[in-house]
């Protein structure tokens, strides 16, 4: 019998441990922490423990000079891909030609980081590491933290009408861009779950096609 999703994420996080920072740069007066170290760290421990993580972005805002974003990464389980774990982290960047990008960077960044609880440090051994922190550590894991920051669900009739209603609402007066968006994920997770050709013959589906329909022939 395989491991739950939680049991997996934190075997992924024992393997994960550390990542290291790179050295200053220019006039740096810190020691960056890159988003393709992270990446590579958090990504290599994530698939070998059958976990894939994939991130959408929302509440786009341009604020004076500065991009904030709000990244949510989903983590799947890949033996049980009804299974998965949502996570939300917010970021802010200077409004330039690199803001979004760089906004959307950091966010994916923090998510991978808090999903591991990874540490940070200047050298490759975590325990040589302690005494020269001085950047972002994350905290342990721990079973409060998942009940806050971590949800898990399964795909069933009831979750994806509550979707559905959430979307064709639209509280929170989204573009259709994002409707969009939100409706391909959905039927991302439907499928991964395996249910599509039940969905396929439900009322939720003939709902979700109208809704497709609908944003599909709106502008952003």
């Amino acid at each position: 019998m395989s491991n739950n999703i939680y049991k997996k994420l934190k075997l992924a996080s024992a393997d994960a441990r550390m990542v290291k920072k790179t050295e200053k740069k220019g006039g740096m007066n810190f020691n960056p922490l890159e988003h393709d170290a992270v990446q590579a760290v958090a990504m290599e421990a994530l698939i070998k423990n059958e976990l894939y993580p994939y991130c959408t972005y929302k509440d786009f805002t341009i604020e004076d000079d500065f991009v904030r974003t709000t990244c949510k990464m989903t983590i799947v389980d890949l033996d049980d891909p009804s299974s998965f774990i949502e996570i939300e982290t917010h970021a802010i960047a200077k409004k330039d030609k690199y803001g979004s990008g760089n906004c959307m960077s950091y966010a994916r960044k923090y998510a991978f980081l808090n999903a591991l609880n990874l540490k940070t440090g200047m050298k490759d051994d975590e325990e040589e590491a302690k005494d020269m922190e001085d950047g972002y550590n994350a905290k342990p894991f721990t079973t409060q933290l998942s009940k806050t920051v971590m949800k898990e669900t399964k795909i069933d009739d009831i979750y994806i009408a509550t979707q559905l209603d959430v979307i064709e609402q639209n509280k929170d007066n989204k573009n259709s861009t994002v409707l969009k968006s939100e409706l391909e994920n959905l039927k991302t997770r439907i499928s991964k779950a395996g249910i599509w050709d039940a969905f396929f013959k439900s009322d939720n589906f003939k709902k979700f096609n109208a809704l497709r329909i609908k944003h599909n022939n709106k502008r952003s």
